[in-house]
Formats: structure tokens, C-alpha cells, sequence
């Protein structure tokens, strides 16, 4: 059977393997009950990413606005 590296579960869970590396890997989970959890696991973490939002620091996005505003002004001149 062959072995499969953690960057080949995550092209399966991404849709990015072939039929014949899908049919294997299936196979597999269908017999490692610790592979099928690490899988699950890969899952829930791509699921929690799809959700991640980031949200800028006030600070930040002032310096920014700034720094734009400057540059607006200087090419104006």
C-alpha cells in the first residue's frame, strides 16, 4: 500500500488529486481509522481558514491613510 505524505491529504481535500490517487487514498481511510481522524482534522482546520477574517489594526490603517494622503499631495505639487 502506499504511503501517503500530508501534502497528499491536503491536494485529496482540496480536489487536486487525480481519480487513481482518490481511489488509493479512499481505500486507505476505509482501513486507518487514525488516518481518517488526521483527514477530519485536515478538514475542520481548511473549514476554520475558509471562515478567517482579518481585521486591521486602527493604528495601522490610520499610518496607511496617511502615508496615501502624502503622496496624493506630493504629486499635486
Amino acid at each position: 500500500m502506499h504511503n501517503f505524505t500530508s501534502n497528499d491529504l491536503l491536494t485529496y481535500l482540496t480536489n487536486t488529486t487525480d481519480s487513481v490517487q482518490d481511489d488509493a487514498i479512499i481505500k486507505w481511510l476505509a482501513s486507518d481509522e487514525t488516518l481518517k481522524n488526521e483527514v477530519e482534522s485536515m478538514q475542520q482546520t481548511l473549514d476554520d481558514l475558509s471562515n478567517f477574517s482579518v481585521i486591521p489594526n486602527d493604528r495601522i490603517m490610520d499610518t496607511i491613510m496617511a502615508a496615501l494622503r502624502y503622496e496624493k499631495n506630493a504629486h499635486a505639487v
